[in-house]
């Protein structure tokens, strides 16, 4: 007969996993759990935990994380996962995918572990991220990441990285620049003044290497101000234009003589004051050429 301690431990370890299941978990999923547990199939990515509970936890956070994912990208109230292409529709088939996966299941075991040790706090909590957030949930763009980690990365982008846009357009052969706190400060801008009608979910990149969109009637670029830092970067907008333009949201910056010819190439930079400089240049391959000579 068990003694109170013990009793009493079952009892917290119930209330623990009920809390981990959440609203929305049915008799489909405890079944699906069972069948992962007693399958050797996924005993050996499992092999780093000790206890049956400890493996029940892990995937009772997957398959939950699974259907998170798939949830997100049909929510229209969630913009930077609304509309990404997922891979699975359902979220078993996702868990059981991923369980299958060596590579994935190590870093999904590693982070289980940090958050029990942490008395399971929010924040280490493993979830399913993307490594790059402008792609979607398929099998080569997704990493267990902490829960603390994938809710930081999208709000960094959002609310707290400095950026120079960059926009032509094709009726007036113009490229007009703008200087934002973030990409959706940037992005509210741009159309505020240009009237695109853009959106971030219609763009693709990140602010390392540019966030863009190309259309045949206009050209964006968004690109980290902290890029521009490092060493000048040279870009194709993919329309010529004869004249570059300041919104009145530049602060400081050193612009190009009008060009008889039109050209679609330039080249950005940001110097130690954060004056942006922005130059014409023939063209991306004579810029190599240069560069080897």
């Amino acid at each position: 007969m068990k003694s109170k301690i013990e009793r009493r431990q079952v009892l917290q370890e119930k209330k623990r996993i009920a809390r981990l299941k959440g609203r929305g978990w049915c008799k489909k999923d405890d079944a699906f759990c069972s069948d992962i547990l007693e399958s050797k199939e996924f005993s050996a990515n499992l092999s780093g935990l000790v206890s049956a509970v400890e493996k029940l936890e892990a995937v009772i956070l997957l398959v939950r994380s699974s259907q998170n994912s798939i949830e997100r990208t049909k929510n229209k109230n969630r913009p930077t996962y609304f509309g990404k292409p997922h891979e699975f529709k359902d979220r078993h088939a996702m868990a059981e995918a991923l369980l299958a996966e060596h590579w994935f299941m190590k870093e999904w075991i590693s982070q289980y572990q940090i958050y029990k040790e942490d008395n399971m706090r929010l924040n280490y909590r493993p979830t399913i991220g993307r490594k790059d957030h402008v792609m979607g949930y398929t099998m080569d763009n997704i990493e267990a990441v902490p829960f603390s980690q994938n809710a930081s990365e999208r709000a960094i982008e959002r609310f707290s990285a400095p950026c120079i846009a960059i926009v032509a357009t094709k009726t007036d052969s113009t490229e007009t620049v703008f200087e934002c706190s973030s990409v959706v400060n940037a992005i509210s801008r741009i159309d505020e003044v240009l009237e695109l009608g853009v959106t971030r979910s219609m763009m693709q990149g990140n602010l390392n290497i540019g966030i863009r969109r190309v259309t045949e009637e206009y050209s964006i670029l968004i690109i980290g101000k902290d890029r521009l830092m490092n060493e000048p970067l040279v870009i194709d907008m993919g329309i010529p234009v004869s004249v570059v333009t300041e919104d009145t949201s530049v602060r400081y910056v050193h612009m190009p003589d009008f060009q008889e010819e039109t050209k679609s190439c330039l080249e950005l930079n940001v110097d130690d004051f954060g004056v942006v400089y922005i130059k014409f240049v023939e063209s991306i391959e004579n810029m190599k050429e240069e560069v080897a000579v």
